[in-house]
């Protein structure tokens, strides 16, 4: 890789560190959760140009072998990068839950589910660093015998599976807390729709895609 991307990242990365902790300085965890966010997002966008850069995206089938352990590399801190952020992106949904519905049972509810996504995206996370043993292998491309692979979440469509579970877990979880509410069925209707505006529009790209 050249040095320009290496620098660009470099400066991402310093300048993302410098920033957090002032836009983070005495919020509450729902405020810190969302700013988490915008900066795994941003970390993990600076990590598509480098991808990009090194010859992914439009210049996927022209990437050379020289290119390629360089690739990898950034390709597998993009994939750590893409857990945490969904994960944390889950967690502030969640805490904003909690702050509109305070009943002592849908807490316990909500923390349950909090504990769950948080326990997915560890599991996830360290399992990463499992599948290419030794790791190395996961970025080298003149492979010896010594290099196994054991994907146990990718491999088997698990991880995914588990967090598409989740996000209807929590749309349907957030239709049940407002329906209950006193207000119009137009109203409820509304404000659901809102809560599942993602869903939504995954819904809508299988049905155009398939």
């Amino acid at each position: 890789m050249s040095e320009t991307p290496r620098k660009f990242a470099a400066l991402a990365a310093l300048f993302l560190l410098l920033i957090h902790p002032v836009v983070s300085y005495k919020r509450d965890i729902t405020t810190w959760t969302t700013t988490e966010c915008g900066v795994l997002l941003i970390a993990q966008f600076v990590l598509c140009v480098l991808e990009g850069a090194i010859g992914c995206y439009v210049h996927f089938w022209d990437l050379d072998f020289e290119k390629m352990p360089e690739f990898y590399k950034v390709n597998f801190a993009r994939a750590e990068i893409y857990a945490i952020a969904l994960a944390v992106t889950k967690m502030s949904i969640l805490f904003f839950y909690q702050r509109i519905f305070e009943f002592p049972k849908v807490t316990r509810v909500l923390w349950a589910t909090q504990i769950f996504n948080t326990s997915l995206a560890v599991a996830y996370f360290v399992a990463l660093f499992f599948v290419s043993q030794p790791l190395y292998c996961e970025w080298t491309f003149d492979q010896g015998p010594e290099c196994t692979y054991k994907d146990v979440f990718d491999g088997s469509g698990a991880y995914s599976a588990l967090n598409a579970a989740l996000d209807l877990w929590m749309v349907g979880l957030a239709a049940f807390l407002i329906w209950k509410l006193q207000m119009r069925v137009t109203k409820k209707l509304s404000v659901i729709a809102v809560f599942a505006t993602g869903f939504l529009w995954v819904l809508i790209f299988f049905l155009i895609t398939s």
